[in-house]
């Protein structure tokens, strides 16, 4: 009877060491819209100029903001966070005209290894053949500000008959063929598989570069870019003058973090697994409080000191 009792105990830890190695992913760079207008972004025109959101106060625009109750959207997108969304609506009310982009600020990806992207993309026109080919949505990446933009993800309109009928290229070889739909779709892109060989680099930016006419509305949603794992400069210094504990943590839920270095932590950030941030604190850097709405799992806590050093540390939450 131990025995089996050993066996079972054994396989569950074997399981959730599985999983924590393959699901952890250390964040570099997430948004999901629920700030302010361009908040570790920017909205330009394809020449550079810099345009305001509509936020859902007229139609005919890039907007920003909650979808529900609005007419402005011929079909509501389901599946996103939180509240808010990007939506290209029907552009006849783009005065400017041409390609808009959506592009992050720089991060940092020195040591960053693996690095993948992944957000919610959908499509809120149902009637058959709305989407023309001229109407794309491309995502793209740039490394150390080469100015050199590489493709990763790419939507078009098809004229195929169907309703909802933007396609994405999946295999970047020509062929649109995974309809996407107002129900988001998860999709998600690593660098190295991309390219056929290791990215590296030490900033990164990342661009949503798209075009809609006048009656094609795209979504976006849930931004978000993480890594295997990420070797820092600074890392070796830092791991050695700053701790967490309890680790695990439980209870009180309340850790404590140990700094002695002689910068001052400035910003803790809490990720989850897949990258989404859970909460940031700003104030008091030395004892963060673990709301207990956070479910019981594997956390990335990153600290960011005086000097903009920082480095990413697991947690686990019992």
């Amino acid at each position: 009877m131990k025995k089996k009792y050993f066996l079972k105990i054994t396989g569950v830890f074997t399981f959730l060491l599985s999983y924590t190695l393959m699901y952890s992913q250390v964040p570099l760079y997430t948004n999901g819209f629920e700030g302010t207008d361009e908040d570790t972004y920017s909205l330009t025109s394809s020449g550079g100029a810099n345009l305001d959101f509509g936020n859902f106060a007229a139609a005919d625009y890039i907007l920003r903001g909650n979808p529900a109750g609005t007419g402005a959207i011929d079909v509501q997108p389901t599946g996103f966070e939180g509240a808010n969304v990007i939506v290209w609506e029907d552009f006849d009310g783009y005065i400017t005209g041409g390609e808009l982009y959506i592009t992050t600020n720089s991060f940092d990806i020195t040591g960053a290894n693996d690095i993948s992207v992944s957000l919610k993309v959908g499509a809120t026109n149902d009637s058959p053949n709305r989407y023309e080919t001229l109407d794309f949505l491309a995502i793209e990446y740039e490394l150390d500000n080469s100015n050199i933009w590489v493709k990763i993800g790419d939507f078009r309109g098809e004229p195929t008959g169907a309703l909802f009928n933007f396609y994405e290229d999946d295999n970047l070889n020509g062929s649109y063929t995974v309809q996407t739909t107002n129900a988001m779709r998860d999709v998600s892109y690593n660098l190295d598989a991309r390219a056929g060989s290791t990215i590296t680099g030490t900033s990164m930016k990342l661009r949503i570069r798209t075009f809609s006419g006048i009656q094609e509305e795209m979504v976006i949603d849930d931004i978000r870019i993480t890594a295997a794992s990420v070797l820092g400069v600074n890392e070796n210094e830092l791991t050695s003058k700053v701790s967490f504990y309890p680790n695990p943590l439980e209870g009180d839920r309340l850790l404590h973090i140990s700094n002695n270095s002689q910068n001052t932590i400035t910003n803790v950030e809490v990720y989850d697994v897949i990258g989404k941030k859970v909460f940031t604190e700003t104030v008091n850097t030395e004892r963060i409080q673990f709301p207990n709405t956070i479910p019981s799992g594997v956390y990335f806590v990153k600290i960011t000191d005086a000097n903009s050093n920082s480095i990413t540390k697991k947690v686990m939450l019992q």
